[in-house]
């Protein structure tokens, strides 16, 4: 049944509701004229199930809505009133909220606070044969309503049936000439006809009559719909108004039926490149589509310039005016728009605005800001129910701190260092553990992977008994709940070792290292490293040599914790060392902030080659706050590289660190193949003092943006200096300690200097340099995360959108999920329902209407 609700914070649907309802904010109490004007709430259900909703506000029309005061000739005006099909209102609402379900379109009157029935149309027949204006087609071929849209008077509808192998076509309806007209494929002996009858007679048994090839779409079976118009139209001399440009995706591509009259399809002749959802923007088309041969389906989405010329060319290349923006898989020309961790399925819904695109995902919501000129350039921002990464930009190679789980991250197992003795740990099936340290076993090797090396201080040996032997240990756990687990292995005889995770010892195993690691060399150290989902409160971790009687594994840095994630495409999570404490960023902010942190107590990622910053522009900015007394402390709050003994002349080459200094200002010193360099002018910066002065405790932001030859430095939205940067940032030696740490510069001989008073929230890497005017905008939209009570995610534990809406007058997005509705202002949420949305959102001007 479709809920019709609103953003009023007072208006939360029962579960009790058996049809939906819809809600205008109450900031006027009268209707005057039946006007939108003014409007009084609205709390109205209505029956039936829909497949898409549409709130048409005539006031949007390109004469605000006068047109609806020229119908009294109208053949609707004039029908029957009081009918099953037939409200009792002449006049065509000012605000009308359309309803499709797979047979039936009905219009509700929006100006009135009960949201009685204006008109209807049922879909009977079949183009070819005698039809209702909207027909369903013949028997075993039927085509239900997939989608609408409406704009100046014209209601577009879309037609598809279940199966997706056949469909109606498009129909496209005037209610100020009455002409109806149905656009199908070409040679389909009724493509451009016109249904004979006058809307009065739409759900009567007519014809549609006339053939015009020139009027042909791609395909029959529509998926989406969309209008617009553009600058310029042409005036239609039967209605008075701008001829809509009307956009339609198809199974076999897109199609735009322009303002002139000319029809143009955008198809590929690679197989599965249809257009799913479709939108209009300025004088660009947008359109999601399958990944072309992909199993999976995984969407990709496009931008053309609106064509004049028909465009067939495998999706994603340049063809003069079309360009690729982004694909939402692994695989993605721009990395930031590419979800993080190759998430697969479809792209649910899109909208778009002012170059601003908001699709729903299977793992929550995108926004896109775009930059059509270099696309490279353009920044994304996820959301989901747990995280809200704010902006990355371009080149994303981490996105780190974004959670809002207040769980601190905390090492699950007891004594993976083995620094003295195997305490926590007990033998299966007859293993002896030992604690022994690499000297002594005669392993003092490093590990071959370059990630980590074994500790002089201990590890542990396990001797198997011949059967299944081995060392475990359990651990608690959450159901659901994403963990990380890491080790190193030392194998004198490969091809049997493994470590188990699981629900048992040694078996039930839900996940299993065998492949994690490499065990195609003996007598060395490698690293294994992957995540699990808990199955239970109690799992258990099994070390198991070879099952040949006295065979040897050695193991070190055993460590398992929940996941702390990278929500870039790279998706790099990092290791916990100690516990790190998350707390939100001000009372009441779903926002977490990390820290303090200590020489114990820090976060670190392994030797990641994506963060060799190299010779090209790049960004680091995330958000600190500092509550440092002291006159003399100096606190390393993310890290990269070896930091050498004596300070940054001594660097490894492509080595960087961030350093609050005791004026709460900030430092970046880096070293490239050209030397050591530092941005000092931030030491002196009364510029920035003044945002330290605000007093301890204060949230800002600092970004830092190699761009061309200079680096510049950001506090906030202000630009605080410049400097010359010459060199690369690259390394080819000592990999394994080109380690990123955030919190600690990471047992370095250099410091030790930890975030002893600094949090930490929203940090990120790109290899690509935002502009100033991104750099403000990404300061404006993340400070309002936080600030007290501020909600960052989608509502309820779902991730999975069902629906999407923006309101351009409002500037809200309307996010459906099965949790409830939940409506952001820019990266913030601002209200939500908790009734599940399961189809589709509509909003204009507070009124908002769902299904």
């Amino acid at each position: 049944m479709p809920n019709l609700v609103g953003t009023g914070l007072n208006q939360v649907p029962t579960n009790s509701m058996l049809g939906g309802m819809a809600y205008q904010s109450p900031d006027h109490a009268s209707i005057r004229d039946l006007d939108l004007k003014n409007i009084s709430q609205i709390n109205s259900e209505i029956s039936g199930t829909a497949v898409d909703v549409f709130v048409y506000d005539t006031r949007k029309d390109s004469d605000g809505g006068d047109w609806r005061k020229r119908t009294q000739n109208a053949s609707w005006y004039n029908e029957t009133l009081g009918t099953t099909t037939r409200g009792t209102r002449k006049e065509f609402p000012a605000v009308a909220v359309i309803v499709a379900e797979t047979t039936k379109l009905t219009i509700y009157d929006g100006d009135d606070p009960d949201l009685p029935m204006w008109m209807v149309f049922n879909l009977l027949g079949s183009v070819g044969s005698n039809s209702n204006m909207l027909p369903r087609g013949g028997s075993g071929s039927e085509s239900d309503i997939t989608s609408i849209a409406c704009l100046n008077g014209r209601l577009a509808v879309g037609l598809k049936d279940v199966s997706g192998s056949v469909g109606e076509g498009l129909v496209v309806i005037d209610f100020i000439s009455e002409l109806a007209r149905v656009h199908r494929g070409s040679a389909s002996g009724y493509t451009g006809a016109i249904y004979k009858l006058s809307i009065s007679g739409r759900n009567s048994n007519g014809l549609y009559i006339g053939d015009y090839d020139s009027l042909a779409i791609v395909a029959e079976t529509c998926n989406d719909v969309a209008m617009t118009v553009l600058p310029n139209a042409p005036i239609d001399d039967a209605t008075g108004l701008p001829i809509p440009t009307i956009a339609v995706a198809t199974d076999g591509g897109a199609s735009l039926i322009k303002d002139n009259g000319n029809v143009y399809d955008i198809t590929s002749p690679t197989a599965n490149n249809g257009a799913d959802n479709i939108q209009l923007d300025n004088e660009y088309v947008y359109f999601t589509s399958p990944d072309s041969g992909a199993a999976t389906e995984d969407r990709m989405l496009f931008v053309y310039k609106i064509p004049s010329v028909d465009i067939n060319n495998t999706f994603g290349y340049n063809d003069g005016d079309d360009y690729l923006f982004t694909t939402f898989n692994s695989g993605a020309s721009v990395p930031s728009l590419a979800i993080q961790g190759s998430v697969n399925g479809d792209i649910a819904n899109m909208v778009v605005y002012d170059k601003k695109i908001f699709s729903a995902l299977p793992s929550g919501i995108a926004y896109l800001d775009e930059d059509s000129t270099t696309n490279a350039n353009g920044s994304v921002a996820y959301i989901a129910s747990d995280y809200n990464t704010g902006w990355m930009h371009g080149d994303i190679k981490g996105a780190f701190l974004s959670d809002t789980d207040t769980t601190d991250v905390e090492e699950l197992i007891t004594n993976g260092t083995f620094d003295s003795n195997t305490t926590g740990w007990t033998s299966h099936n007859g293993a002896t553990i030992t604690h022994t340290t690499p000297s002594a076993a005669g392993i003092d090797t490093p590990a071959t992977d370059g990630r980590a090396t074994p500790s002089s201080a201990g590890i542990i040996k396990i001797v198997s008994n011949g059967s299944a032997s081995g060392a475990y240990q359990a651990f608690t756990t959450v159901v659901g709940k994403t963990y990380t687990a890491s080790f190193l292995a030392y194998q004198v005889s490969y091809g049997s070792n493994y470590v188990y995770i699981g629900t048992a010892i040694n078996g039930n195993q839900n996940f299993d290292f065998y492949d994690e690691w490499d065990q195609s060399v003996n007598n060395n150290w490698a690293s294994g490293s992957a995540t699990f989902t808990a199955t239970a409160t109690t799992t258990y971790i099994t070390l198991v040599p070879s099952q040949v009687s006295g065979r040897v594994l050695y193991m070190d840095q055993i460590k398992v914790h929940l996941t702390e994630k990278d929500r870039s495409v790279n998706n790099k999570e990092l290791q916990v060392y100690g516990t790190v404490t998350k707390t939100p960023v001000a009372t009441g902010a779903e926002l977490v902030g990390y820290g303090p942190f200590s020489a114990s107590n820090y976060l670190q990622q392994p030797y990641n080659a994506n963060l060799l910053l190299g010779s090209g522009d790049f960004c680091i900015t995330g958000w600190v706050n500092n509550t440092s007394t002291s006159a003399s402390v100096y606190e390393d709050i993310i890290t990269f590289g070896n930091l050498g003994k004596v300070g940054y002349n001594s660097m490894e080459p492509g080595s960087w660190f961030i350093q609050m200094n005791k004026t709460h200002g900030f430092t970046m010193y880096y070293r490239t193949d050209a030397g050591p360099y530092d941005s000092g002018w931030t030491n002196h910066s009364s510029s920035f003092l003044a945002y330290s002065l605000n007093g301890l405790g204060v949230w800002y932001k600092i970004t830092l943006v190699r761009r061309g030859g200079y680096m510049f430095t950001y506090v906030n939205e202000d630009f605080i200096g410049s400097r010359a940067i010459v060199g690369s940032f690259t390394t080819s030696s000592n990999l394994s300690d080109m380690k990123l740490h955030i919190g600690y510069e990471g047992g370095n001989s250099y410091g030790p200097y930890p975030g002893a008073h600094t949090k930490m929230a929203l940090w990120k890497i790109s290899k690509s340099a935002p502009s100033p005017e991104q750099v403000k905008k990404m300061y404006e939209d993340e400070k309002h995360l936080f600030n007290e009570n501020a909600k960052a995610t989608l509502h309820g534990s779902s991730d999975a959108v069902t629906a999407l809406a923006y309101d351009s007058t409002t500037s809200l997005l309307h996010v459906g999920t099965s949790g409830g509705r939940s409506t952001f202002s820019g990266l913030k949420r601002v209200e939500n329902t908790t009734t599940a949305v399961a189809t589709a959102i509509s909003a204009s001007n507070g009124l908002v209407a769902e299904q």
